[in-house]
């Protein structure tokens, strides 16, 4: 899964839409558009400071990420990307979950394509 994920190494964050349910961050580079939707809500983490849904300054954190390239992605334990300021994280635990799925990437453009993480599976083993 993490050779899809590179994807958005490069890419730039576009959109940030709060979704009745979930969280869809949308990036963008010169070849694609790429969004990913969070089933469940991802860390921002700022140097040392962890903001989690709900807290002080969350939808801050994620919109001022706009404009930002992806630097880097890692999904050995979760997903993380990270971004020229912040990382986002996501490594829910199961009182996070909500349905069946974690998180999906989907990419429109010429390699067109998706993946889906589900707890127990990949990335979210420790979900199992």
């Amino acid at each position: 899964m993490t050779e899809y994920l590179d994807e958005l190494v490069g890419a730039e964050l576009a959109q940030v839409w709060f979704v009745r349910d979930h969280l869809q961050l949308i990036f963008e580079d010169d070849r694609e558009s790429l969004s990913l939707q969070c089933y469940a809500w991802p860390r921002v983490q700022t140097g040392s400071t962890q903001i989690h849904v709900g807290g002080v300054g969350y939808r801050d954190a994620l919109c001022e990420a706009i404009g930002q390239r992806v630097s880097g992605v890692n999904s050995s334990r979760g997903i993380t990307i990270t971004l020229t300021d912040r990382t986002f994280v996501l490594m829910p635990n199961a009182d996070d979950l909500v349905g069946p799925e974690i998180a999906m990437l989907h990419s429109h453009g010429s390699g067109s394509g998706w993946t889906v993480w589900r707890p127990g599976e990949d990335s979210f083993e420790y979900l199992a």
